[in-house]
């Protein structure tokens, strides 16, 4: 896509609102590029998460819970 973004929820704002329409072939293509980095984010934190575990990191679910008690279903 060229250029950078700080974090995958900026480049997420920048694709919905348009903002990298040109570098993706325009706003037909926004949904399916949204698509992929949401697919490709979650397959490479699934792909570590094993690793995570045997390190002590707690799983992300864990993570939402303490934060935000009674917002995630046990």
């Amino acid at each position: 896509m060229g250029g950078t973004t700080e974090t995958i929820d900026v480049l997420m704002q920048k694709l919905y609102a348009g903002q990298l329409d040109a570098q993706i072939g325009g706003p037909y293509f926004r949904q399916a590029q949204v698509v992929s980095a949401t697919l490709a984010t979650c397959a490479a934190f699934l792909a570590k998460e094993p690793l995570a575990r045997q390190t002590g990191f707690g799983r992300y679910r864990e993570f939402i819970s303490e934060l935000f008690p009674g917002a995630v279903a046990q």
